[in-house]
Order: C-alpha cells, then sequence, then structure tokens
C-alpha cells in the first residue's frame, strides 16, 4: 500500500478579493469533487482577518495529486489573480508533476517544504 500525500498551500487574498476567493473556492470544490483522482479530503480555510486562505488536500497516493492537477489547472490560473502563493508543505514524495510545480513555484520565491519520510500514520 502507498502512502498519502499531503498538499497545504497559503495563499495571501489580494485586497478585496475575499468574496470572489470564497466563491471561486465552492467552484473547486465543485469541480474536484466530481472527479474520481484519487483524492481522499479537500478543504479550504479562511483566516480570521480574511487575509490569508489555506488549502489542505489529501491524496490517496502522489499518483492521485499528478492526475489531479491538470484538472484543476484553468481554476489555478484564475485563482492566481486574486490570490497570491505564499508557501506550500508538502508531506509524502511528490510524484513529477507535482515537483515540476514545486520547483516553479519555489523560483518564484514561494516558501516550499517537502517532508518525503513516513513514519506511521493511517487513513480510514
Amino acid at each position: 500500500m502507498s502512502n498519502p500525500l499531503i498538499f497545504v498551500s497559503r495563499h495571501a487574498v489580494n485586497d478585496g478579493e475575499l468574496e470572489r476567493v470564497k466563491a471561486l473556492s465552492e467552484e473547486f470544490r465543485e469541480h474536484v469533487e466530481q472527479a474520481d483522482t484519487g483524492l481522499v479530503a479537500y478543504h479550504f480555510h479562511v483566516s480570521d482577518d480574511g487575509r490569508e486562505v489555506t488549502n489542505v488536500q489529501v491524496h490517496a497516493d502522489a499518483a492521485s495529486m499528478d492526475a489531479y492537477l491538470p484538472l484543476v489547472e484553468g481554476k489555478i490560473a484564475e485563482a492566481l489573480t486574486i490570490l497570491e502563493t505564499r508557501r506550500i508543505e508538502v508531506f509524502g514524495t511528490p510524484g513529477p508533476v507535482v515537483a515540476d510545480v514545486l520547483a516553479r513555484n519555489a523560483e518564484h520565491g514561494v516558501d516550499v517544504t517537502v517532508t518525503p519520510g513516513h513514519l506511521t500514520g493511517f487513513s480510514r
């Protein structure tokens, strides 16, 4: 059995764009929920002051995340017009598609951390 891949991204919300961010996050959820990529959990959270949005994804494995990214490519491009990615944390070993995305984000100044070593745990 392969280990899950957990992906956490934090984004600054551009001034005046919180309502659009809320609407777009719901569009993301609807779009992703309909696809069968091996995504186990998918959540958006907003800070109390509305200035930061965090997306938490739990994928069955690295291949799941690699299948997910092409599915949401257009939505990600739209999100980047109203958000600025600040930090990405990955727990598990990313596949080639995710590894490329992480490298490009790091080149653009995003704080990227990958923690590949899985000690123990379980998913239901």
